[in-house]
């Protein structure tokens, strides 16, 4: 037995060297640390998997236990939500990776207090939607924002945790606490939507969730802090982005608020279903992630430089036949899994173009990570800009495909400008 064992410990070891051994050589060809990639890759896509496959349970939860109008009711309630949550700082998460990588962990609470003080003013504009639903004797609504508001603070302060181990990166740990928190706070909801088609159940199960599973995980996060030197640009930096985001936050969240509107909520849901799952793709490709803590050491050298091109280019080639692909099967998946959404498809198909704009993260990443606040100034606020503008004008005329065409637009618009403000770095 102890032979076996020996044995086996051994060959693991091989397989270890030899793989190490290739991944070694193949960074002559990628031009990338291939171990880093490998390493922390490897975990972030076993967490961006589970994110997935999370998202597609509670996408066939609510296609076969929600009816349309209660979802599209849903959604608007969190899209509201989602532009209130400009004053939970969201650029605060982002500086405080970047502060963890040069070291100084103190950052976190630091972090923490200030995303949770100044998101009681999104919990404040939460109630006062209530109150306004409430005189208007829209009770369904005023107790979802009143429910949604008691949580919605916490709820965003605690995603520092994050934040910490990305800026460490320890992304196994990262992984970990992601994957338990989406993995119970999804169990909750699907149990509710299984249980009751009460959209006010369903905010609270979802605000409620992810509220005390995210702040569970970042007070474990707080404990194993190993030195408590703090960055003094943490939260004026992410109070930076923040404002820089403001507009584009806004204008991914404005589509269903203008649609809820104009359209109704069954509308609302057949947009929903078309566009979730493009956000959900978008994110999986962790670019970001991986690539700020290696370009926080504010040294862009033209050889640098040369390289990142070099990585866009072979990003953008590889996602141009996934694309292609994911148009093709496109209907079978919504036949086979989301048949109560087959008017969704064409939609999903236009959205999907939206991918090629992948690699154009990794050049954004640089700007962030050489802290070029005028470039990162334009590109959250000149595309945005359109996008609302388009969104305002094509939805009351053309409904989703006017919120479709919006999208479109505005993230070519985006990837155009990163592209032009990366090249003058």
């Amino acid at each position: 037995m102890i032979l076996h064992n020996s044995y086996s410990t051994i060959s693991i070891t091989k397989m270890k060297d030899k793989i190490k051994k290739i991944l070694e050589k193949s960074q002559k060809y990628a031009k990338t640390d291939m171990l880093y990639v490998a390493k922390g890759g490897f975990w972030l896509t076993i967490a961006k998997g589970a994110s997935i496959a999370t998202s597609f349970l509670l996408m066939l939860a609510f296609a076969n236990w929600l009816p349309q109008e209660e979802f599209g009711t849903y959604q608007f309630i969190l899209s509201v939500a989602g532009i209130l949550s400009i004053f939970t700082l969201p650029g605060v998460n982002t500086a405080l990776t970047k502060s963890v990588a040069k070291n100084m962990e103190g950052s976190l609470v630091e972090a923490f207090r200030a995303k949770l003080s100044w998101g009681l003013l999104a919990s404040l504009g939460m109630l006062m939607v209530s109150g306004w639903y409430f005189f208007n004797a829209n009770t369904l609504l005023g107790w979802s924002f009143l429910v949604g508001g008691i949580f919605i603070s916490l709820k965003y302060a605690s995603t520092v945790f994050s934040s910490y181990w990305n800026g460490n990166k320890k992304f196994n740990v990262y992984s970990k606490y992601s994957i338990y928190s989406s993995v119970l706070a999804t169990i909750i909801l699907i149990s509710t939507i299984y249980l009751t088609n009460n959209v006010i159940y369903i905010v609270g199960a979802f605000f409620g969730s992810y509220a005390v599973f995210n702040y569970l995980f970042y007070v474990l996060t707080k404990r194993q802090i190993e030195n408590n030197d703090k960055d003094p640009e943490t939260v004026p930096y992410g109070k930076s982005l923040t404002i820089m985001r403001i507009i584009s936050i806004a204008s991914n969240e404005l589509d269903r608020v203008l649609m809820w509107k104009f359209m109704g909520p069954a509308q609302v849901a057949i947009y929903s279903f078309s566009i979730l799952p493009i956000n959900k793709l978008i994110s999986l490709v962790p670019i970001p992630t991986l690539a700020l803590p290696k370009l926080s050491d504010g040294n862009m050298s033209d050889e640098k430089k040369a390289g990142l091109m070099d990585k866009f280019w072979r990003l953008l080639i590889i996602m141009i036949p996934i694309t292609a692909g994911l148009i093709l099967i496109a209907p079978f998946i919504y036949r086979l899994a989301f048949p109560q959404y087959i008017e969704s498809v064409v939609y999903f198909q236009i959205l999907s173009l939206m991918l090629l704009a992948f690699p154009f993260s990794l050049l954004n990443t640089a700007l962030v990570g050489e802290v070029k606040k005028k470039a990162l100034y334009m590109i959250k606020t000149v595309p945005p800009i359109l996008k609302i503008a388009l969104l305002a004008s094509l939805i009351p005329l053309y409904g989703i495909l006017g919120a479709v065409i919006a999208m479109i637009a505005g993230k070519a618009l985006q990837s155009i400008m990163e592209f032009y403000y990366f090249r003058k770095i």
